[in-house]
């Protein structure tokens, strides 16, 4: 992510008390590019934005112009793993201001030794993401609004 990039996104990130969405994720998937076919994270989540809808707080889909304001405006930004463990995404979330949701078994976080992760971001297992197969049944989707419902969780 480029210099001009990361001020765009300090511009757009709002206050928590501003957010409209509850969570965000666009990019590549298997229903929309076929080198993602292998991706069944993203294919999971794509489900999601079949069963929830912004009134919801789930904006997820293909590649928007306005990404960087939708991550600004959003507390949880999906990050799934793609054609490799790790993802522009997660670095991005810092700087829009929403929390990351690393949505990647494989994935090893750097400085893990270092780092207080779990103070900044949250690790989601990649088979936990839809209960069932149409995912009108998410686990995920009902644990990041309970923590925007009740925020002393976080």
């Amino acid at each position: 992510t480029d210099y001009a990039r990361i001020q765009y996104m300090k511009r757009h990130n709002k206050r928590s008390a501003e957010r409209r969405l509850l969570l965000t994720f666009h990019g590549r998937a298997p229903q929309i590019h076929e080198a993602y076919g292998e991706c069944a994270v993203r294919g999971e989540v794509m489900k999601l934005s079949q069963t929830r809808s912004l009134q919801d707080g789930v904006d997820i889909g293909g590649f928007v112009g306005d990404y960087l304001e939708r991550k600004g405006d959003s507390h949880f930004c999906l990050v799934p793993a793609g054609t490799s463990p790790w993802t522009n995404h997660l670095y991005e979330s810092f700087y829009a201001g929403c929390i990351p949701v690393i949505l990647s078994d494989e994935y090893e976080l750097a400085f893990m030794n270092d780092l207080p992760w779990e103070n900044f971001s949250i690790k989601w297992p990649e088979s936990r993401i839809c209960d069932n197969e149409d995912c009108s049944s998410s686990a995920l989707y009902d644990y990041l609004l309970s923590l925007v419902e009740e925020p002393q969780k976080l």
